[in-house]
Formats: C-alpha cells, structure tokens, sequence
C-alpha cells in the first residue's frame, strides 16, 4: 500500500525538500520516495504502452512528479 502525493507544476528544489522533511518527519510514514516526472512516465509506460505512445502524440510528459509515502504500522 502507498499514498501518492501529486506535486504542482513550478515548485522549486527548496520547497520540494522542504516538503520532503515534513513527510519524513511523519510518524506513520515508514518510506518516503521521490519519483520525478519522468520517472513517473517510464513506470507508467511499462503498466500501459499505449500511455507513451499518448503522451509522445502530446509532445511533452503530462505526469507531475510526486512522492510516494509507505505507511509504517500505526501503534495506538
């Protein structure tokens, strides 16, 4: 199980790993894993060919980048 957590286009390397501490600080998260756009469109491509071939008839990749977040166990 993950959390994807989409990023807005134009957010800069500081406020990425600014947001990158924050996750990391949270309990709960046991993994936190930055997946830039492209590499977003290479995993996406190797689940469904035919996303590439749409996003080559678009011209450029329509995938934020994003972090993923593994979710540790939750002791109460």
């Amino acid at each position: 199980f993950r959390i994807t957590a989409f990023l807005k286009d134009g957010v800069g390397d500081g406020r990425r790993k600014v947001l990158e501490e924050k996750l990391r600080a949270l309990p709960e998260a046991a993994e936190v894993h930055f997946v830039p756009r492209e590499e977003a469109l290479l995993r996406a491509g190797r689940r469904d060919p035919e996303l590439m071939e749409a996003a080559a008839l678009l011209g450029e990749n329509p995938l934020p980048s994003a972090y993923e977040l593994k979710p540790g166990a939750i002791v109460r």
